[in-house]
């Protein structure tokens, strides 16, 4: 990687760089038959970047999305709809904020009826999803309401959240009617659901398609394999969603930065950032994208995560913030603010776990009382339900000295010690298999003992670790021991078993 070259003619020199292209790739927007090269409604796509990838032989693919109509809210009947009110104490993502004090704003919630479905039905061919327009593969998961009405075909409505998109700003989001319809048609169905019914529309909704790279190109640092020094995130990665594409910011960001300071040091010694599945969702996601690639729009649930009982939003600063301070990504503010509170947690989990107390005194304070007459400490009573901090007062008042904001954090951990030690395990057992490389050099047709399937698969996927072949859809245990096998002979023997098996 030696730079950029823009459109304009002017060359940018630099260590390395991150495409955050989103839909911009080849990008081509369908509503009804029209087809309009951009990469959102009134701005053009990026052609000549698309055909410089393509030029790099990379594994490129079509991938879809779409987006509703925007309609003016002056013109939205709100007092024949149901509202929903905003959270009355929202809760702050970050510990560093004490409350919000954002004005937070209502959202209107309608649905659409017989007639709506109506409507599309009589006009579903016109759709650029069902007319063959597009090549592209959609979401799953975000599917258009011509989808809904064509899978779902018992449901006589679906429902319409009506968001405001600003605090000053009078367009509103009807999430829920994602559309490729044709204007004519998006105009009468809009016009059929309650409340819409005098509507503006201030913009048509629409599909759009666009290029991805099959993300099994990319390391773990989501640099690709094939030329050091450039980052991919977002929808090039084959994902879709805010919060998946400004994750994998923060990751391809940290490391173009690291590599471009450690530019002349020879790969094993620079220093790169990564999260493994235990870490973070954004390690998940990573390791999911690396591993298994994107055959749709890649969403991340939490039901994707194997450890979803340390995954918590309210433990994130224990498990992230050192690993930030680590690589100088968290500014002192923050780094002081996480040692005041992991200071504040260590004595919390002092007091919990200190000063047992026996049946009698347990009994005597209406607490739990095990059958075995066992001693307890505060922290194996806060794992009871019907247990809470108040209640363990009258035995342990140092306990009241425990600041109320890490107290449904304590209760969480008291409540899974049991789970949580048990995933401890298989989390270390995950990570010992991730620290089991496989050579660049294997070749995956050289092993013996492998089913024609195996080697197929461990060929497509490429996997660099034990750990990862072991995510491998219909990869077999026994496939993963002869892998394992192989890997631990040495490089001599590793060869001659290879000529061997050609032969």
């Amino acid at each position: 990687m030696t730079g950029i070259l823009t459109e304009q003619g002017e060359e940018i020199r630099c260590r390395s760089v991150v495409l955050t292209t989103g839909t911009f790739l080849g990008g081509l927007i369908h509503l009804g038959e029209e087809r309009i090269p951009a990469g959102r409604i009134g701005e053009n796509p990026s052609i000549r970047l698309a055909d410089r990838l393509r030029g790099m032989n990379l594994p490129i693919g079509r991938l879809k999305t779409g987006t509703p109509a925007r309609l003016d809210g002056r013109t939205i009947d709100w007092a024949s709809l149901e509202m929903q009110q905003a959270d009355a104490e929202p809760v702050p993502f970050s510990y560093m904020t004490d409350s919000i004090t954002v004005p937070q704003i209502e959202c209107g919630i309608t649905r659409t009826n017989e007639k709506t479905h109506q409507i599309i039905a009589d006009n579903i061919h016109l759709s650029a999803v069902y007319s063959g327009q597009i090549e592209g593969q959609g979401p799953r998961y975000c599917p258009s309401i011509e989808d809904k009405v064509h899978r779902f075909g018992d449901r006589n409505s679906h429902q319409i959240f009506l968001e405001p998109e600003g605090l000053d700003d009078h367009t509103i989001y009807p999430n829920g009617i994602s559309t490729s319809l044709p204007r004519h048609v998006q105009t009468e169905l809009i016009a059929s659901i309650s409340g819409l019914e005098s509507a503006k529309i201030l913009q048509f909704g629409y599909a759009i398609e666009y290029d991805f790279i099959d993300p099994r190109a990319l390391t773990s640092e989501l640099s690709l394999k094939q030329l050091s020094g450039l980052y991919l995130a977002g929808q090039i990665n084959g994902t879709t969603g805010y919060e998946e594409a400004g994750a994998q910011g923060l990751m391809a960001g940290v490391n173009a930065a690291l590599y471009a300071g450690h530019a002349g040091a020879e790969a094993g010694q620079r220093t790169l950032f990564t999260l493994d599945r235990a870490d973070a969702y954004i390690g998940v996601m990573i390791d999911d994208l690396i591993t298994k690639g994107a055959p749709e729009p890649y969403r991340m649930f939490t039901s994707r995560a194997e450890y979803r009982l340390w995954l918590r939003a309210d433990n994130a600063d224990q498990r992230l913030t050192e690993k930030g301070s680590e690589i100088g990504c968290i500014g002192t503010a923050r780094a002081q603010h996480w040692q005041a509170r992991k200071q504040a947690l260590d004595t919390a989990r002092t007091l919990l776990s200190s000063s047992p107390k026996g049946p009698k005194q347990l009994a005597a304070a209406s607490l739990p009382v095990s059958r075995d007459g066992a001693v307890k400490t505060a922290a194996q009573l806060l794992g009871y339900d019907q247990v809470s901090f108040e209640d363990c007062f009258t035995l342990w008042p140092e306990l009241e000295t425990i600041p109320q904001n890490l107290r449904v954090q304590l209760k969480t951990d008291a409540h899974y010690a049991g789970y949580l030690a048990r995933q401890e395990a298989d989390i270390d057992a995950m990570r010992r298999d991730n620290q089991l490389k496989i050579p660049d050099s294997v070749n995956f047709y050289d092993i013996g003992g492998l089913s024609a399937e195996s080697k197929e698969l461990l060929e497509r996927y490429q996997p660099d670790t034990i750990g990862q072949a072991g995510r491998i859809p219909g990869l077999t245990p026994a496939a993963l021991v002869a892998v394992l096998r192989h890997i631990k002979k040495p490089a001599s023997a590793r060869m001659a078993a290879g000529r061997a098996q050609r032969h």
